[in-house]
């Protein structure tokens, strides 16, 4: 259950991201209203896409690395 409520609230928080850019950018310009809905579904995709890579890579998994190769949690740890 809270994996369902942390992914619509992630989605909401990219689709508000997603329409103020978009928004943001259509402002003042004539451009239809079904290209900026699909500019919006466009950016909330790449926005996702970035989030997910982002989970992907090693440099955000949280964990340091020494110089031997070890974490830092195993390097400091007490023997």
């Amino acid at each position: 259950m809270g994996v369902l409520i942390a992914l619509v609230i992630t989605l909401a928080i990219i689709a508000f991201i997603a329409d103020a850019l978009v928004e943001g950018f259509a402002n003042g310009k004539n451009i239809n209203k079904w290209a900026i809905i699909g500019y919006k579904v466009i950016v909330c995709v790449i926005l996702f896409g970035v989030l997910i890579l982002l989970g992907k890579c090693g440099c955000s998994s949280g964990y340091e690395y020494t110089p031997s190769g070890e974490t830092t949690l195993e390097h400091y740890e007490p023997r």
